[in-house]
């Protein structure tokens, strides 16, 4: 025992004192956010801030923006013009407003430019009356955008007032943009070359990492250049540097533009350029570092004076431009920056390759929304989605009044019979509403709630803190009717569902918290967050394993034997079956998929697909078992006490090793943001390694 720990004492001394020295060896570091900075117009001056949301696109309100040559269209920069670093923008957020608050963008007082104000996120609205720009040229990429016009028709110089404002100040004709819908990709790096994520008008990736490390580094090599007039072998010699001014003045960090800067125990200069993935936040947020940033000039300009420096830093490395700092691509996961909590240098995966002895010709055949839990599902044509799922899929629960425990429509089937309906209107204050209805001879008005309701108007509605959805506790919000003369008052939605169901609910609309899903047993580190899913952001199937299925319901019922072929099933409403067609809404996915060399059940070995016009990539991370809701027939809300039930756990068992639990459909988590079309096309990118199918959920997902 003593002996024991005695080696382990000395393994943990030896490996901190000579880690470094060997391969895989790494020390422990104690690692924080110490600064986060946004830039909300491309190279004006930064904002620090104590907290920001990010996404794979960046951080939130970054580089939104950009100015550019009135006529050319091209992007113009501190690299043009220094005194660009003298423009700005600074964020006020108010949820009250229309417009979720303002950008104030100000000037240096000699300037005798005034400041004006622009939206902070305009809507649709809004945007499609200010003029499109579809050629924003940043470096080598053309970008779609709207000239950003003055909220106030009597300003200074008119509707135009930001423009010209910006124009009169840097004296040539400008215009200022803001990004535009269409996606930017990012270029693949060496050791990503398969990168797929975008970023809005930031030079080449969505966020710049920094450290306290490397700039401390860079700031004692610039004081040891300004305090010596030797050039020996610890000192450099700086051609131009005025002495004076660098013996005691700072480097600031904002010189180099980073948005996240790192600092910790431990931490050397350059460590950052070493690390492959980290884990940032209280999210505990993934992060691919992949690649150096290479520099210009814009580093030598001060920032408070914008008075280019011939110097400093540009002189402290070789010609082409020092590497300093890492470019980070988020290309996983969203959340809030507020503190660095943990970090993992990791490894890159070994990518199993797709089968090359057939090409599969792939593409998206239906898209399903649900917006309620358990009621009816909508078909559209196309539909958002993002890491947490397809938009408005499952956002709305309904819960037992006094206990607040989702109930399902395994609990009552004619919840399938409520049909909401997603009607998006971007002139309604809340982006449209869904119409929620109920079947003819119900006695149930449909009532309407809104689609997209502001924080402003949640705040009106009882709040839920312990909503129960499977085994996780959410918070919400209680949805109340728009018109306070409803027919049972503000309580129209709840009172309504009630009387339908015979029992006293709650209509729930999701709250902010995250909701974790469970890692499975091929993504064990699986980062992801759904709304009111069982248990996953999206269920994907395919039309060739619902024909399996329907083939084998139809073939029981033609057949009295119970032969090597055929099925007998207990209970099967044979006259029924014979010729009905098996709806794939029973399973209740969102994306289904189908096309030429698709076998039944293929999807069980795709390990991540792209899908869509934006190529947006999706992880397939677990089979999902079933229960007897399937069995509900969706048009009558009737439950079948045979089909298919009988056929997946007689069939679907035995092809899955035996496993407890019959499988249909896949748990998805999507990695990037995009939208999914009917006819789009779906690739395989990665394949289940060693022939193996994926495992199925954990007990406790739901």
């Amino acid at each position: 025992m003593f002996i024991a720990l005695f080696i382990w004492l000395l393994l943990k001394i030896f490996r901190a004192l000579f880690g470094r020295l060997f391969i895989g060896w790494e020390p422990v570091v104690a690692l924080e956010i110490t600064k986060i900075l946004v830039h909300p117009i491309k190279s004006c001056k930064g904002t620090s801030v104590q907290e920001a949301r990010y996404s794979p696109e960046g951080v939130e309100y970054d580089r939104r923006l950009v100015i550019v040559d009135a006529k050319t269209h091209v992007a113009i920069t501190a690299r043009d013009i220094s005194k660009m670093l003298l423009i700005h923008p600074n964020i006020h957020t108010d949820e009250s407003e229309p417009y979720g608050g303002v950008i104030e963008v100000s000037f240096p007082a000699d300037s005798d430019c005034e400041a004006f104000y622009i939206p902070l996120r305009p809507t649709q609205d809004l945007l499609e009356t200010w003029p499109m720009v579809d050629n924003a040229k940043v470096w080598k990429s053309n970008n779609d955008g709207y000239v950003v016009q003055s909220l106030n028709p009597d300003a200074a110089y008119g509707p135009g007032t930001p423009s010209e404002t910006l124009s009169i100040f840097l004296g040539r004709s400008v215009l200022l943009v803001v990004k535009g819908p269409r996606i930017r990709w990012v270029q693949p790096t060496t050791s990503f070359p398969e990168l797929k994520t975008m970023t809005a008008f930031q030079d080449g990736y969505p966020i710049l990492v920094a450290t306290d490390s490397s700039l401390e580094d860079i700031a004692k090599r610039v004081k040891l250049a300004a305090n010596t007039e030797e050039d020996g072998e610890d000192t450099f010699k700086i051609h131009g540097l005025d002495k004076d001014i660098w013996k005691e003045k700072e480097f600031a960090m904002e010189r180099f533009r980073p948005n996240i800067v790192i600092s910790g125990e431990g931490l050397v200069a350059y460590d950052e350029e070493r690390w492959e993935e980290i884990e940032v936040g209280q999210h505990h947020g993934k992060m691919l570092l992949v690649s150096l940033c290479h520099r210009c000039q814009v580093p030598n300009i001060d920032v408070e004076t914008a008075v280019p420096d011939t110097s400093v830093p540009s002189q402290l490395q070789p010609p082409h431009g020092i590497p300093f700092a890492t470019e980070e691509a988020f290309n996983r996961y969203e959340g809030t920056l507020d503190t660095f909590t943990a970090m993992q240098m990791a490894k890159k995966p070994a990518v199993s390759k797709a089968p090359t002895c057939w090409e599969l010709q792939l593409k998206i055949t239906k898209i399903l929304v649900h917006p309620i839990k358990s009621c009816k599902g909508t078909s559209v044509q196309e539909a958002r989605y993002s890491p947490e799922g397809v938009e408005y899929d499952r956002r709305l629960v309904i819960v037992d009044a006094k206990t607040h425990v989702a109930i399902t429509a395994r609990d009552i089937s004619k919840m399938l019979l409520i049909d909401p309906k997603i009607h998006v209107d971007e002139s309604d204050p809340y982006g449209g509403r869904i119409v929620i209805s109920f079947p003819a001879d119900s006695d149930c008005e449909a009532f309407s709630i809104p689609l997209r309701p502001t924080q402003d108007l949640l705040e009106t509605w009882p709040i839920v803190d312990n909503a129960v959805v499977w085994e996780s506790t959410n918070d919400g919000y209680v949805v109340q009717s728009l018109d306070p003369d409803a027919t049972y008052g503000p309580d129209t939605p709840s009172e309504t569902l009630s009387n339908f169901l015979g029992r006293s609910v709650l209509l729930v609309a999701k709250g902010p918290r995250l909701r974790w899903v469970v890692p499975t047993t091929n993504f064990p580190k699986l980062r992801a967050n759904a709304a009111f899913h069982d248990g996953y952001p999206v269920l994907i199937a395919t039309d060739s394993s619902l024909e399996d299925i329907t083939k084998r319901v139809q073939l029981a019922a033609k057949t009295e034997g119970d032969g090597e072929d055929t099925f007998k099933i207990h209970g099967l409403d044979k006259d029924f079956w014979k010729e009905k067609e098996f709806a794939m809404e029973r399973f209740r996915p969102n994306i289904v998929i189908g096309g030429e060399g698709l076998v039944a059940y293929d999807e069980e070995r795709w390990e991540e697909i792209e899908v869509g016009q934006d190529h947006g990539r999706m992880l397939l991370v677990s089979l999902c078992y079933r229960c007897q809701m399937p069995n509900i027939d969706v048009e009558t809300g009737e439950e079948d006490t045979s089909v298919p039930s009988q056929i997946l756990n007689k069939y679907r068992r035995s092809q899955l090793e035996n496993l407890s639990a019959s499988c249909f459909g896949i748990n998805t988590c999507p990695l990037d943001f995009g939208i999914l079309r009917v006819g789009d096309p779906v690739k395989v990118n990665r394949w289940v390694k060693r022939g193996g199918i994926l495992p199925i959920p954990p007990a406790n997902s739901g």
